[in-house]
């Protein structure tokens, strides 16, 4: 990140404030590309980012996997152990970020969509690799 608490530009803010209006504990960061907002809704520690032109890019809520259900979860059980499920909104799809320790205690970051099956995998060296 370039930017540490980093205000976005007004199109941004306004564009965050229609989407999540209720949000309380903002923290804004300016990445690379993104204006990325994490803060709390709902309940939910949720991060999100806008574009420079202020169009929603993505949403990542941490989820845990009551809430991501039976179908998904089972089909990864055999890999290993869950370590954390985050659900990815964008503007055409939705995903899900699943962290596995296989028996050899080594993590892969697994991406699947609704129904279970794996789009992407990649190793896990550090928490950077999930962005």
């Amino acid at each position: 990140m370039t930017g540490n608490n980093s205000n976005p530009p007004e199109n941004v803010q306004l564009a965050f404030n229609k989407k999540f209006k209720d949000a309380t504990s903002v923290e804004w960061h300016l990445e690379d590309k993104y204006f990325e907002s994490i803060f709390v809704y709902d309940g939910k520690e949720i991060i999100c980012r806008f574009d420079k032109n202020s169009d929603w890019v993505d949403t990542r809520i941490n989820q845990s996997l009551d809430e991501i259900g039976n179908n998904i979860t089972e089909k990864l059980s055999g890999l290993g152990e869950i370590m954390s499920s985050i659900r990815i909104e964008k503007p055409d799809s939705v995903l899900f970020e699943f962290v596995i320790r296989d028996k050899s205690m080594n993590r892969q970051i697994y991406f699947t969509n609704f129904s279970g099956e794996i789009i992407e995998k990649r190793g896990f060296n550090s928490v950077y690799d999930l962005f």
